[in-house]
């Protein structure tokens, strides 16, 4: 793990309407102007802090469990996929 400098892809992604789910580090939240539920345009969630360039080892199950539940989350809901994708755009469009 790095502190990605600039979102790029989620930006891409946010421009073509495909809501974003990134990582708490870097200036990731900062692409999306924060967590969808807090005003963004995508989904900002946890990478465990012991979490490093050097980790070798893999996240527990209930650490990975935040990203399997947004993905499903976004999947499942077309009304939520829709909403997060259209702010995502706007907030895109506004940069």
């Amino acid at each position: 793990m790095w502190e990605e400098p600039f979102g790029r892809v989620a930006a891409e992604a946010m421009i073509n309407g495909v809501p974003p789910l990134v990582a708490d580090r870097g200036s990731l939240p900062d692409v999306l102007d924060g967590d969808f539920f807090a005003g963004g345009g995508g989904r900002v969630l946890p990478i465990p802090a012991w979490m490093t360039a050097k980790s070798s080892a893999l996240p527990s199950e209930a650490e990975i469990a935040p990203w399997f539940d947004a993905v499903c989350e976004v999947w499942d809901d077309p009304a939520l996929y829709e909403e997060i994708a259209s702010r995502a755009q706007k907030i895109a469009a506004d940069r």
